[in-house]
């Protein structure tokens, strides 16, 4: 049967599959970077909250150090707002807000009725690009307060927000600390640094994550470029390969197809050779059966065993037939073996003579007289050996 041409399925390479495993190579690589990046920039980004989280809490309470607690509590009506006092006692936090502009609000808190109220706000003297202008007056009630700033009012000690909040000022990450550490009642300094100001110093870390990404991208497409084009070699060495097995395998069937024709025409031939050459021979016989001369009788000998050794010919082509097909069978038969070597000789005479040779059998005496072989095929070994 004709071998089938290979295709890229049988080799295990199809286009499909080349471009899959690249794109999987690329986007495993992208993904483990990616999460390296990711993970490292939640690192560093909650360590810089905490870092601005201890910060606001030393800058609270070095706001709280420089106030007067009497001066707060002067500050309790709206009609305080500028008035000499006011400034007097916002002058320190003014100082602080302007040695930090990264802070949003600096303000001050006193508890009363209902929670604390605001006594000050640096911001009406003092404005940044992160407040809108918008300040606070004396004796309002800071009611959306943050829990930090409730607990800081509970406990009389200096209180960070865990993470931003939002009230009706903005959003903010602030600080709490008391006048005086343990005394509630003599008030609070409150400071806030606004989202925006959080986002800007992130802002570096986040270009450095995304232009890290991009470069994980990056990375991740040559590693899937290289894997394609790896995957691409190696389909088209298996290609070659197959192809190359494919032309020996459909070589050896056309030459076993030849094999059998030549077979087929050998044994054709022979068998139509055979056919007048069995006439000749009987012919020949019922000539040698009647008178005839010395001389005569002679010639028609010479013609029979020159016909008797082209049909050992035509034999031996026969044999080399079934040879090739796998047919050829021997038989056995018990064989006077002194009477088939003298017929060797005979057969062989006339070449012999011809080239002024002189054949002779001798037979040493362990030699049996009978053998279990194949005639025919023993009698052409026999005469190819004499022959050769």
């Amino acid at each position: 049967m004709k071998p089938s041409a290979p295709t890229d399925a049988d080799a295990g390479f199809a286009p499909k599959r080349i471009w899959w495993d690249s794109f999987l190579t690329g986007g495993r690589i992208f993904a483990v970077a990616a999460s390296g990046l990711v993970v490292t920039y939640l690192a560093t980004s909650h360590s810089l909250v905490e870092q601005s989280r201890i910060n606001l809490k030393g800058i609270a309470e070095a706001g709280a150090a420089l106030m007067d607690p009497g001066a707060q509590r002067e500050l309790l009506h709206a009609s305080d707002l500028g008035s000499p006092a006011y400034l007097r006692a916002a002058a320190p936090l003014l100082d602080l807000h302007r040695a930090i502009p990264d802070i949003t609000y600096i303000y001050g808190l006193m508890p009363g009725e209902g929670g604390l109220h605001f006594t000050l706000d640096t911001s009406y003297y003092y404005k940044t690009k992160a407040n809108r202008g918008d300040f606070s007056t004396p004796g309002e009630l800071y009611d959306d307060s943050p829990p930090a700033a409730r607990q800081a009012l509970i406990s009389g000690m200096t209180t960070v927000s865990e993470k931003p909040y939002t009230d009706k000022w903005g959003t903010f990450l602030s600080a709490f600390a008391p006048v005086r550490k343990g005394q509630p009642e003599s008030g609070f300094v409150g400071i806030d640094i606004s989202l925006s100001t959080l986002n800007g110093q992130l802002y570096p870390l986040r270009i450095t994550l995304l232009l890290s990404l991009a470069g994980s991208a990056v990375l991740a497409l040559a590693a899937g470029v290289d894997n394609f084009r790896s995957l691409s070699a190696q389909a088209k060495a298996v290609r070659e390969l197959a192809k190359a097995r494919y032309l020996a395998e459909l070589a050896a069937e056309e030459a076993k197809s030849a094999n059998k024709a030549k077979s087929a025409f050998l044994a054709s031939v022979s068998h139509e050779i055979r056919t007048p050459l069995n006439g000749v021979l009987g012919l020949t016989g019922i000539v040698l059966d009647s008178q005839l001369s010395a001389s005569q009788r002679e010639c028609l000998q010479t013609v029979e065993r020159s016909g008797e050794a082209l049909l050992a010919v035509l034999n031996d082509v026969l044999d080399f037939s079934k040879i090739e097909a796998g047919r050829l069978e021997l038989e056995l038969l018990a064989t006077d073996l002194r009477p088939l070597l003298e017929e060797v000789l005979d057969l062989s005479a006339c070449n012999a003579q011809a080239k002024g040779l002189e054949l002779a059998l001798l037979l040493e005496p362990g030699v049996p007289e009978t053998v279990i072989t194949d005639p025919t095929r023993l009698r052409q070994i026999l005469l190819n050996l004499v022959g050769n």
